[in-house]
């Protein structure tokens, strides 16, 4: 398209934009989106089927049921909590301004879910668990390893942001190498910045589950089997609980990176309706040039001439 009908990469009338939009946009929103939420029900199911399995006495199963229900209609209601009230502050924050940091908005988000999921979780379970097995702790105790994968869900995107965001050192780093050295350069400054994000992202998950395991050698083997599954488990379930949100966040790189070629779609129609209407008009001024022409002749006839 660009070489044979000389059209720019990015203009309308080019048919791989259609599916270079369309791509992008399943690939890097839709993609996670179900990736996330089959994650988010297969966790369910599985804490379920342990305690149904691992659990020692049916009341404590029930009560851990009943729980883990509640926590997670807990958490949904405060993802939607936190967006609406965040959107409602940076809105009044930002509307009248004329610049604005568009990751502050989305870092808010993330830490008042954190926070008022974490609050939650803890009055919720003071509420529905408070002396299950007989022990008055294991109630904080849940609540605590649900906060590790709560808390991971708020951390690790602040660690992405520190190799990814604009103003970040790395980034800077890397655009420098780009700038001045060669490909290769550009190859490892890019390597190293992934290296360095991994290792700090799968350090921090570990010291989390650390935590969890740490937890649940204080009391939960008294109501069940393997109770480092159960807390590996919980989790997950903390870090998922946040799924909403992080979707939400996530969301926001596909539509910045393709904005440009989702406008250029949404221009399609008005290119097209200019384009039409200017051979139109095109056409309806030959036709009227010609009829001006033709009148013409008519009235300017040799002398001489009989009808």
């Amino acid at each position: 398209m660009k070489i044979v009908f000389k059209i720019k990469e990015d203009d309308a009338r080019n048919p791989g934009v259609i599916a270079d939009c369309t791509g992008d946009n399943a690939g890097d929103s839709v993609g996670p989106s179900a990736d996330g939420f089959e994650t988010y029900g297969v966790t369910g199911v599985a804490l379920i089927s342990f305690i149904l399995l691992a659990v020692h006495t049916p009341l404590a199963q029930v009560q851990l049921l009943v729980w883990i229900f509640a926590m997670r209609v807990m958490m949904v209601v405060a993802s939607g909590f936190s967006y609406f009230l965040n959107a409602a502050v940076t809105k009044a924050r930002y509307q009248t301004a004329d610049h604005m940091n568009y990751e502050a908005p989305l870092t808010t988000l993330v830490w008042l879910t954190s926070l008022v999921s974490v609050a939650l979780t803890f009055l919720a379970s003071w509420l529905l668990i408070p002396t299950i097995g007989g022990d008055p702790t294991l109630w904080w105790k849940l609540s605590l390893v649900i906060t590790c994968g709560t808390l991971a869900g708020a951390i690790i995107p602040e660690l992405v942001k520190v190799f990814t965001s604009t103003s970040s050192r790395h980034v800077r780093e890397i655009v420098t190498s780009s700038r001045e050295g060669g490909a290769s350069l550009n190859i490892l400054s890019g390597f190293v910045a992934g290296n360095f994000s991994a290792f700090w992202l799968g350090m921090t998950m570990m010291a989390l589950m650390a935590i969890a395991f740490g937890i649940s050698t204080t009391g939960l083997g008294t109501l069940m089997l393997a109770p480092a599954v159960f807390s590996f488990g919980l989790v997950a379930f903390g870090f998922l609980g946040m799924g909403p949100v992080t979707i939400a966040v996530d969301s926001y790189g596909p539509v910045t990176d393709n904005a440009q070629s989702v406008y250029e779609l949404l221009m399609v129609d008005v290119e097209i309706k200019k384009d039409f209407l200017a051979r139109r008009s095109s056409r309806e001024r030959q036709k009227s040039l010609d009829l001006a022409s033709s009148n013409a002749q008519r009235t300017h006839r040799p002398i001489g001439h009989c009808p």
